[in-house]
């Protein structure tokens, strides 16, 4: 059985009886409607902002260890501001996510950008930097620049050869030239 009800709104619907004497339908949905200052509640953006206070706030959420568990929090004007936070970031681009300029820093204004896989791989904790010609680089992407082989100057690095000599090798490598290993002075 169906009753025609009219909810607070003014909108008249026909309910089954069972979800009015059960108190399963009290509105018409439009409680629903009014709380969504936005509009945006199933977009990639506001999926990423829950995401984002889940991971800092919540110690049960996967992965909060390496967020709010080492002290990473969401701006103030961030945590209860999704459509400041949107105002800020923008709409994601295709093919990005959140990504954190300084992985110390907070989620905040200024520290956060959308970006690729490739970009937020070389922006990890245990990226190696490496200081060539004056720029401070993540070695991947300095191999990639130099067109050495991937690794050809981190394993160097790694054996504990100087980053200097270690670039000069990865490119005598590429290019087909062997640098000759001078002796060790006394």
């Amino acid at each position: 059985v169906h009753w025609e009800c009219q909810c607070d709104c003014g909108k008249v619907k026909n309910v089954w009886c069972a979800n009015l004497s059960g108190n399963k339908s009290t509105n018409c949905g439009c409680k629903r409607k009014r709380n969504t200052i936005h509009g945006r509640c199933r977009t990639i953006e506001y999926n990423t902002w829950n995401r984002l206070k889940a991971r800092c706030y919540n110690p049960k959420e996967k992965g909060y260890d390496r967020y709010g568990g080492r002290g990473i929090k969401i701006a103030d004007e961030w945590l209860h501001d999704f459509p400041r936070f949107l105002a800020d970031m923008g709409q994601r681009p295709p093919g990005t996510s959140i990504d954190r300029i300084d992985n110390n820093g907070d989620y905040a204004p200024g520290n956060c950008r959308w970006a690729d896989n490739r970009t937020q791989a070389l922006n990890k904790r245990n990226t190696r930097m490496i200081c060539f010609n004056g720029e401070v680089l993540p070695i991947g992407e300095l191999e990639r620049r130099l067109g050495v082989r991937p690794r050809g100057i981190y394993v160097r690095i790694r054996a504990g050869t100087p980053p200097d000599l270690a670039i000069q090798r990865a490119i005598a490598d590429h290019s087909g030239h062997r640098i000759k290993r001078e002796a060790p002075v006394d």
